[in-house]
């Protein structure tokens, strides 16, 4: 609901209409519906499991750690959809994704994981509607989600022609809104 209120007289007057009622008041309210593309979408490599690679080199068996935030706008959230973009090369690995909604303004609902878990299956994550609580209060519109993935010893991995690069991206989608996706972040099979 929008409330608006409004002067034709600058300052302050006992002759001015302020609101309170009448013929000649400047005063109306009105329910709609918007739509607001307040989110935002990121993604990082939070860590590896092997002591001998650095960095985003990678090897074949080890585990990769992904973290992407989402930060929505304060408003009813018809529906999200949040799927990171495997790569060939990458599997999901079941039972490790872990929602991280402590500072969440919102209540986040149950969600549902879909993945075929193979080589290069996408990750799709789906939440059904919530509301983001509109206290503007931006440092309360954001929570992440971490997952992890194994590198396969696949024919592209195994270094014959060199190392392989991977660029894993993730998007967000809102109801009918356009998807958003994040730059793609890089490792490297060495």
């Amino acid at each position: 609901t929008a409330d608006l209120t409004w002067t034709s007289i600058e300052g302050s007057s006992d002759d001015e209409r302020d609101g309170s009622g009448g013929v000649d008041d400047y005063s109306d309210s009105d329910d709609d519906d918007f739509t607001s593309d307040g989110t935002d979408i990121s993604k990082a490599l939070v860590s590896t499991s092997a002591d001998h690679t650095s960095g985003n080199d990678v090897a074949i068996g080890e585990i990769v750690t992904y973290t992407i935030d989402v930060n929505l706008p304060e408003a009813t959230i018809p529906s999200l959809i949040i799927t990171d973009n495997l790569p060939v090369g990458l599997a999901f690995i079941t039972g490790t994704v872990v929602l991280d909604d402590a500072g969440f303004g919102g209540t986040l609902p149950s969600f549902t994981i879909d993945s075929n878990e193979g080589n290069g299956d996408d990750i799709v994550i789906t939440f059904g509607s919530f509301t983001n609580t509109g206290d503007n209060n931006t440092s309360n519109d954001e929570f992440s989600i971490t997952f992890q993935a194994l590198v396969l010893n696949t024919a592209a991995n195994n270094g014959y022609s060199g190392n392989t690069t991977m660029d894993n991206t993730a998007t967000i989608q809102i109801g009918t809104l356009p998807p958003e996706t994040t730059p793609p972040v890089q490792i490297t099979v060495v």
